[in-house]
């Protein structure tokens, strides 16, 4: 699903000055870790075609990514933004929408403008996308962040799901411990 050849970027600091080459499989998550600044975003962005490679080479199959903005339309409904990525992104059908949306305990909110939501729900609403996304290869970034500990649950649980499916994610974050199964890919500080 991905395979990272020989990166090379100033921004990503390894623990080993090498060049960075891994590779994600079906039913696999690889979890980046590391304090701020030490090159996840950065990391994730190039492997999600956002910034340009300087050297080295990424192959990825059909994403989806969410990174620390949600990218959502405040002025659109909870709705409308799933339609619109679901549209975007070769989405499920209204039903599909539905159930997830009861997932997640959004579904009396679906109506509700977005720019009215807190952070937390905001990035429910993102995380959504990708769960109704019909892409196999989910690109995240801290999709923790601003979730109360139920909805950590749910994504968990929804992330298990999408992963016995045949399907991978790469995920930085700060919230996963190394007690959670997956390969982890761990970057440090450049002050050290």
């Amino acid at each position: 699903m991905l395979n990272v050849n020989h990166l090379v970027d100033p921004h990503i600091h390894l623990t080993v000055h090498a060049p960075l080459t891994f590779s994600v499989k079906a039913g696999e998550v690889v979890y980046v870790i590391g304090p701020n600044g030490s090159g996840k975003s950065t990391l994730l962005n190039l492997i999600a075609g956002i910034l340009p490679l300087q050297k080295g080479s990424i192959e990825a199959k059909s994403l989806f990514y969410c990174g620390h903005e949600t990218g959502l339309k405040e002025s659109l409904s909870i709705g409308e933004n799933i339609n619109f990525r679901c549209d975007l992104y070769g989405g499920r059908s209204r039903e599909e929408q539905e159930e997830v949306l009861s997932l997640f305990r959004l579904e009396k909110m679906k109506k509700r403008l977005v720019g009215t939501l807190s952070a937390g729900q905001k990035r429910q609403v993102a995380l959504i996308s990708g769960v109704l996304s019909k892409r196999p290869l989910w690109i995240l970034d801290e999709p923790l962040s601003h979730l109360d500990t139920q909805a950590k649950d749910i994504f968990k649980v929804v992330l298990s799901n999408h992963l016995q499916k045949g399907r991978a994610a790469i995920i930085a974050a700060h919230d996963f411990s190394k007690e959670e199964k997956g390969y982890y890919l761990e970057l440090h500080s450049d002050t050290l």
